[in-house]
């Protein structure tokens, strides 16, 4: 009974804990500087090209150069968390994008919200390594 208890109190805190990285403020906008000479049209496509792997789009607006993808819902070690993406092209050649994410804190019974500097890092290379 005893090693049952302490069962259920692991999964409880571990399904309390942020997931790493995860900062409960919320989420700013990162700049990417493109290369100079990439058109906006090339630009645009490999923007949506990179976020479309692993993200379903919810809003896309190719003229104002905005997306958005809905949340994208996974569970990690007990952990339940989420992440949207929101990114711009910029005029003067940079791409900004915002990374949002939230997890669910059990022992609280609700949703967290803030960014996650690990993924954020992770996307902005992603774009950096194929707009620059």
């Amino acid at each position: 009974m005893k090693k049952i208890l302490l069962g259920i109190l692991s999964l409880v805190l571990i399904s309390c804990t942020a997931p790493q990285g995860f900062i409960a403020r919320p989420a700013g906008w990162t700049a990417i500087q493109m290369r100079e000479n990439i058109a906006r049209n090339k630009a645009w496509s490999t923007l949506v090209s990179v976020i479309s792997d692993n993200y379903e789009i919810e809003t896309l607006d190719k003229e104002s150069g905005y997306l958005r993808t809905t949340w994208l819902f996974e569970t990690k070690n007990g952990v339940q968390s989420a992440t949207r993406i929101t990114a711009k092209i910029e005029d003067n050649n940079s791409t900004r994008i915002k990374v949002d994410s939230k997890y669910f804190n059990a022992l609280e019974g609700k949703w967290i919200e803030g960014h996650n500097t690990i993924l954020t890092q992770q996307i902005k290379d992603d774009l950096s390594g194929r707009l620059r």
